[in-house]
């Protein structure tokens, strides 16, 4: 009895924590600034058990279908659009917490509940329930089926016949919303490509950072940009012929990088690259993140780095050019 008494306490606690937050941090005065600079779209991030507010599995606590509901009629209200993205599935899709899991596990592609339903099986309701209930909604641009799959856990064709099942899905309820499959991070991007035969009205979403992994490591502030004048935009000028009819979408990227002691100027340089070539992708692109958190300036932060002057819109006004 001792243990359910802690356990019910916790979530209260939590349920609490997480009310003040979804009604300060992000609010609809943040639409209509985002509308004001220029910003036509937003993606949001949810996690599967928002199918199953207000009664979401423990450890997680109602609120986030009331969130979206909200940042629906707030976005619409300013004439902008909403990407759904499915960021953290069942059973987790790359092992990452923010995927929602803890300890480094991912399951989701081999793995099932204890009713024996299996993970993606799981997820592609949670699809049904976002499609059902948004697909009707004017601000809804697209629905993203699974966000930063990772080869070490997931199989490409595993994750192509998710994205199949994930795309007729959607289909039911409308035939024009766009359907967005983010690439199997750790492979490459074109893996996806033959799906264009099949689709319509589909993007492959790519994710940009010059942050993670040995490659950005040692790189000056010149390598970094020449990197995203070169490889970046060669990857997205291959998808944009290349995918059988798929439009191409950086669904995450920020303006931050490894390299350390970097001036504004140097980060102003930075953000005008990424935003140039970014923008050449057909679907366009979202920050990583709106805003963050944190006490300080912080280089993640879209707004802070805006309004810092960090990050500049291009020579033209806009934010593509």
């Amino acid at each position: 009895m001792l243990a359910t008494s802690v356990t019910m306490k916790f979530l209260h606690a939590a349920a609490m924590m997480m009310e003040n937050h979804r009604e300060s941090f992000i609010t609809a005065a943040d639409f209509e600034y985002l509308s004001s600079i220029g910003i036509n779209g937003v993606r949001i991030p949810v996690g599967y058990w928002i199918a199953s507010d207000p009664n979401p599995p423990k450890p997680f606590v109602a609120g986030s279908l009331q969130a979206l509901d909200n940042a629906f009629d707030w976005a619409e209200s300013n004439n902008m659009k909403v990407i759904i993205d499915l960021h953290a599935a069942p059973g987790s899709q790359n092992g990452q917490v923010h995927s929602a899991t803890i300890d480094g596990v991912s399951e989701w592609s081999t793995g099932s509940d204890s009713t024996g339903t299996s993970f993606i099986d799981s997820t592609l309701q949670a699809i049904d329930f976002l499609a059902s209930r948004y697909c009707r909604r004017e601000g809804l641009f697209g629905i993203e089926l699974l966000n930063e799959p990772t080869s070490n856990f997931v199989a490409i064709d595993t994750l192509k016949d998710y994205y199949r099942r994930g795309y007729d899905i959607v289909r039911k309820y409308s035939a024009d919303t766009y359907v967005i499959m983010c690439q199997l991070l750790g492979a490459d991007p074109s893996d996806l490509s033959d799906l264009g035969h099949q689709f319509s009205n589909a993007i492959i979403d790519l994710h940009y950072y010059n942050v993670f992994g040995s490659t950005f490591a040692d790189l000056s502030v010149q390598e970094n940009i020449d990197y995203i004048n070169r490889e970046r935009r060669q990857e997205i000028e291959k998808l944009n012929v290349g995918s059988n009819g798929l439009l191409t979408f950086v669904g995450e990227w920020t303006n931050e990088w490894a390299f350390r002691g970097a001036s504004q100027a140097d980060y102003q340089r930075f953000g005008r690259a990424q935003l140039q070539v970014y923008g050449e992708a057909t679907a366009g692109w979202a920050y990583w993140n709106y805003v963050i958190d944190d006490s300080g300036f912080n280089h993640w932060d879209f707004k802070q780095n805006f309004q810092g002057d960090s990050l500049q819109k291009l020579s033209n006004g806009e934010w593509i050019s």
